[in-house]
């Protein structure tokens, strides 16, 4: 069985930054991940641009056997987003050769209630990607809503080399 992870605030938290420096994993290989009770007006800072220090951020990413999807979905109120990352998979599943991975993965990143002050990628961005072969494998899912604002990429992937097993919303606000 997957591994659940919740990460929950309690009621009336006077959180207002959370900053992650060496990676943000939610829902990844193989778990399910939830943020629970998460304050509006959380500034979530993800990397450091000023240190030069880039992490990759993964949310819904399938890797271990069984049938179980890989869950992870992040939504921010008001506040804002700051993101300085080498690689982003918001759904991702990546099944080429033997052992092969059954079972979805699902990821979302909505961040459209909130200013995005900077999203910068310096590798691949994927978005319900799924590079599945195998037959009888679920599909993988994921879900990137950016409000205006200011990101950049190296590669992006939305959807994946095979369109049975793969789905991918890139939804760009104002």
């Amino acid at each position: 069985a997957p591994s659940t992870g919740v990460l929950e605030f309690a009621a009336g938290s006077m959180l207002t930054n959370v900053v992650v420096t060496n990676g943000f994993y939610l829902g990844a290989y193989g778990g399910i991940g939830r943020i629970e009770g998460l304050p509006a007006g959380v500034h979530l800072t993800v990397g450091d641009a000023a240190a030069n220090t880039r992490c990759e951020m993964i949310i819904g990413h399938k890797t271990v056997t069984g049938g179980v999807a890989a869950q992870g979905a992040l939504s921010l109120t008001n506040g804002g987003f700051r993101a300085y990352l080498s690689s982003l998979m918001v759904g991702y599943h990546k099944d080429a050769e033997p052992p092969y991975y059954y079972g979805s993965s699902v990821g979302s990143l909505d961040l459209t209630k909130t200013t995005l002050t900077m999203m910068d990628v310096s590798g691949d961005t994927f978005v319900g990607y799924s590079s599945k072969t195998n037959p009888g494998a679920n599909k993988t899912y994921g879900y990137l809503l950016l409000p205006p604002g200011n990101a950049r990429t190296g590669r992006l992937y939305v959807g994946g080399s095979n369109a049975s097993y793969s789905y991918g919303l890139l939804e760009l606000h104002g």
